[in-house]
């Protein structure tokens, strides 16, 4: 039997989370909830949380896992769709904090086994005790699946490269400081010989990225359609601009953003994909240091 825990879905169902006067917070688990987990057999029952967490929420996170613990002797598996700091994996300048490092060593703390889905840094494998990293490559080609024609996969940089698809690639140069972008280059018009682009990457975040990217193959006389695949879009600043440049956007139900909604903006569920992974614990699913 496997129990799952949906955080922060969940909340009033599974468990009620409350704040202290002094801004502390509090987790207790609801009475239905510790019936089933009192009905578990820690030698062949599991339990799954999944949870969609953002920065200030890892602690509410550990407070869960703690009632959980506290109630039954069965493993649990903590599952992150979207790993946060995976960008931060570095000090980029003199003074910085390692964010990756940091948050690694507070989820090694809170479960035994960690699961990720596309992981931005594969510093994450190494800072974060039993990390599994699964690579979204069967989604990406359910995507390919989804678009009419014959496509060219476009890398936005050669970082993308792990994942095993196509070897046309585009560049930028980043200010490791600012975060700025600044200069794009991409494979000349005569390169793309389907009837489509598509561009893939882990993370869409303000899409610069993918915005400078369509424009320098507009500049360069590129008229084919352009799709967009992102395994974690966060869009934080709106899809309006990608949509004026992409027929279609294709991310997954990873990160718990929902106000971005658009007949071409489809969302596909990780969850079939990750729960494989872990059944198979195949190197082509999981990704190791």
């Amino acid at each position: 039997m496997i129990l799952t825990f949906q955080f922060p879905e969940q909340q009033d169902f599974q468990f009620k989370m409350f704040r202290y006067p002094g801004g502390e917070v509090q987790v207790r688990l609801t009475e239905l909830a510790v019936r089933y987990l009192k009905k578990l057999n820690p030698e062949t029952d599991n339990i799954i949380v999944v949870a969609r967490i953002q920065d200030g929420e890892i602690v509410s996170l550990a407070q869960l896992l703690d009632a959980i613990k506290s109630v039954t002797a069965t493993d649990v598996q903590l599952i992150l769709p979207y790993l946060p700091y995976g960008r931060a994996d570095r000090r980029f300048v003199d003074g910085d904090s390692d964010g990756l490092a940091v948050y690694g060593r507070l989820l090694g703390m809170m479960a035994y086994d960690i699961v990720t889905l596309d992981a931005h840094s594969p510093k994450a494998v190494r800072n974060i005790r039993h990390l599994l990293d699964v690579s979204p490559r069967p989604i990406i080609e359910q995507v390919l699946q989804m678009i009419p024609g014959s496509t060219n996969i476009l890398l936005p940089d050669k970082g993308a490269a792990r994942y095993g698809f196509g070897d046309l690639s585009a560049e930028k140069q980043r200010d490791p400081a600012t975060g700025k972008l600044s200069g794009f280059k991409v494979p000349p018009k005569e390169a793309f010989g389907a009837d489509n682009i598509l561009i893939i990457d882990d993370i869409c975040d303000g899409g610069g990225t993918f915005i400078g990217i369509a424009d320098a193959l507009r500049a360069s006389g590129n008229t084919l359609p352009l799709y967009l695949y992102v395994t974690h879009g966060i869009f934080s600043q709106g899809i309006g601009e990608l949509l004026h440049r992409f027929e279609h956007i294709y991310t997954t139900d990873s990160f718990n953003n929902e106000p971005w909604n658009s007949n071409r903006l489809t969302r596909i569920p990780c969850a079939l994909t990750i729960v494989s992974a872990i059944k198979n614990r195949s190197q082509n699913d999981i990704r190791r240091p």
